[in-house]
């Protein structure tokens, strides 16, 4: 047996040369490769466009200095938005064809070079050419190489940018008001998922206790900036005996995209700020809410809001994080929608049509050209 074994010694080290061989040219294969510089370390990325469009940088590289000139053919593939959605549970919507464009469809990897020439992909102006709320995505593809000596890396080939509309609304100030009080023709009965939403200022420092935000009755959901048993510049939702408190302490003078969701079927409760999670804690068991009074803001605190909604239903963090300044009125879902962008009068509107308007007790102040995001 012994003997068997120093004959197949050979043969072994054999096998084991040609797989250490075959490993090296499928790392030199990859080695070559080309692909979206961006998208290798995230294929996500946002493109802020405003009154006078937008645009975005593309560069090509290979994973090693070239040996030769190799052109790079970019595309622009909107067929790519919905296995994108398919894979990430999200709704994004392809950007119209003819408010997208590439300077070029091709860039230059030159000889002895590991990048390529720039791509701009130029945005134009968006407003009045798509519906406002609505999650528009750009897929860039490295569609084709001049040379059969690179491949192209599947996983770094395409780079999605997200279509972040610059929105420029004015913002009501409830500094010299006693918050606003909104109607409920249809009162809510056993509710057992809702999310608050708001973007909001405190304009004037320091922050105090018991700075009210959204509320709601006869099942009390009341959120409000400090109080006895938190720092005063911490966010705090009072809801069924409980009091979660956020870990975020806000700052003067800075907009915030604050929202708290409510899940009865997970007894969770979530905040977030700024579309990123950051605070969870559980709920407590059988949580329901009857609900015909809604209010927001008191006692002319030196508060600023825009974009409030409130939604019968758990909004997920990708909802959050995607919508932060603006939905679609009609989202399924959505019981009220006030945007604060009338810029005059006391009257607040509900977008989505259901009725839930507002009146602000007392003095209006508005601020104009509040850009969101910032």
């Amino acid at each position: 047996m012994k003997k068997y074994w120093i004959k197949k010694i050979p043969f072994l080290l054999l096998i084991l040369l040609s797989l250490l061989h075959m490993g090296c040219q499928k790392a030199a294969v990859e080695q070559k490769g080309i692909y979206i510089t961006r998208a290798q370390v995230n294929p996500f990325v946002g493109l802020s466009v405003d009154n006078t469009g937008g645009s975005l940088t593309v560069t090509a590289s290979a994973s090693a200095v070239v040996d030769q000139d190799l052109s790079v053919t970019f595309r622009i593939n909107p067929a790519l938005v919905d296995s994108y959605n398919a894979e990430n549970g999200t709704d994004f919507k392809a950007l119209p064809s003819q408010l997208v464009r590439l300077s070029s469809t091709q860039a230059v990897i030159r000889k002895g070079s590991s990048i390529s020439e720039t791509v701009q992909v130029e945005i134009s102006p968006l407003e009045g050419a798509v519906e406002v709320g609505t999650q528009y995505l750009v897929p860039i593809e490295v569609a084709s190489l001049s040379s059969n000596d690179f491949p192209i890396l599947e996983s770094s080939k395409v780079l999605y940018a997200q279509i972040q509309q610059v929105l420029v609304n004015p913002a009501l100030d409830l500094s010299q008001a006693n918050g606003v009080n909104f109607a409920i023709p249809d009162p809510i009965s056993n509710l057992k998922a809702f999310t608050v939403e708001m973007r909001v200022r405190v304009t004037k420092g320091p922050f105090r206790n018991n700075m009210t935000l959204f509320a709601a009755y006869p099942d009390e959901i009341y959120s409000r900036f400090g109080d006895v048993v938190i720092s005063p510049d911490q966010l705090q939702i009072k809801y069924k005996g409980v009091q979660p408190a956020s870990r975020t302490r806000f700052s003067v003078n800075q907009w915030y995209h604050i929202a708290y969701v409510f899940d009865g079927q997970a007894n969770s409760f979530r905040i977030y700020v700024n579309g990123v999670e950051d605070a969870a804690t559980s709920a407590p068991p059988g949580s329901t809410f009857q609900l015909n009074q809604m209010f927001f803001g008191a006692n002319g605190h030196p508060i600023q809001v825009q974009e409030l909604r409130f939604w019968t239903q758990a909004r997920t963090g990708v909802q959050l994080l995607n919508n932060m300044c603006a939905v679609n009125p009609q989202s399924e879902g959505l019981y009220g929608y006030w945007k604060f962008d009338a810029g005059q009068g006391s009257t607040i509107a509900d977008v989505t049509g259901h009725g839930h308007t507002g009146t602000v007790n007392g003095t209006p102040l508005w601020v104009t050209g509040i850009r969101c995001p910032e």
